[in-house]
């Protein structure tokens, strides 16, 4: 290799070194900016889902990990008013759990007291009590005791883009009304779509009933623009973990930080 092939190998070297460190340097101030929500299930020895119930040792290993990290498990409320205010979220993460199963009071609820983890558990309003499987009113009680919040699953956990328009304020609002009134001082603000499904009329609705957020299960960084400009499109990212994976935990949160970058900079992979 001669001087002059020599030198213009050594400046490649050096753009592609400072380029290197730009895009770190950016991704790190990036995963600074906003925080995830992340979507669980059931937590026990169920045998049905097998995908959305994981065991309580496999949860565990979730919050272990994320204390180890130095982040705090905190609520979606709390998460998006930290958002909204401007306040630090880098290290702030929000727990959700879709259906409110006895076995997050069971299994759940203890071990978040145990990591001084606060979570969401959002609400079907007509299988509350119902059998074995769903939590009762007085376990709904504790979570709000014990500092979760409380949001709804509709009343009947139907898919909101499927069904007829007469029936969106019964599956909406007064899933909202109803919870409030079985729990006094409750303010339902969070709707966890069932299914992921919505549409625009849906979230017409839910402003229209004073609901300040919506989820869906779209995997992504939420930071202060997406909940000043899209808060009833809230992304999440959902959680399977039935152990067969080691490290897939990490691996998934990861994967949300690095998929969310792409997007941020017109690259758009999907999810």
């Amino acid at each position: 290799m001669n001087c002059k092939m020599k030198k213009i190998f050594g400046l490649s070297l050096c753009v592609c070194a400072a380029l290197g460190i730009f895009v770190k340097l950016d991704y790190d101030k990036f995963c600074q900016s906003g925080g995830f929500v992340l979507e669980y299930h059931g937590v026990g020895f169920e045998p049905w889902g097998k995908t959305l119930v994981m065991t309580p040792e496999i949860f565990e290993s979730h919050l272990q990990y994320l204390q180890d990290k130095g982040y705090k498990m905190v609520t979606v409320k709390e998460l998006m008013g930290d958002l909204r205010a401007g306040n630090d979220v880098s290290r702030k993460i929000a727990l959700s759990f879709d259906d409110g199963y006895k076995n997050n009071y069971t299994y759940a609820l203890p071990l978040m007291k145990k990591y001084g983890a606060h979570g969401t558990f959002h609400i079907i309003n007509n299988r509350i009590g119902t059998d074995t499987i769903y939590m009762n009113e007085g376990e709904i009680h504790a979570m709000l005791a014990a500092g979760m919040e409380i949001g709804s699953h509709t009343f009947s956990h139907n898919p909101l883009g499927d069904i007829e328009e007469k029936y969106y304020d019964w599956e909406t609002g007064v899933s909202k009304y109803d919870l409030e009134r079985r729990f006094p001082g409750l303010i339902v603000e969070t709707m966890a779509y069932p299914n992921g499904s919505y549409n625009p009329k849906i979230i017409a609705k839910l402003k229209e009933h004073g609901f300040k957020q919506g989820l869906t299960g779209s995997l992504y960084l939420v930071d202060k623009k997406m909940v000043e400009n899209n808060p009833m499109e809230t992304a999440r990212v959902i959680i399977e973990d039935d152990g067969s994976q080691p490290g897939r935990f990490p691996w998934l949160i990861q994967r949300a930080y690095k998929k969310s970058y792409l997007r941020a900079r017109g690259i758009d992979v999907g999810d």
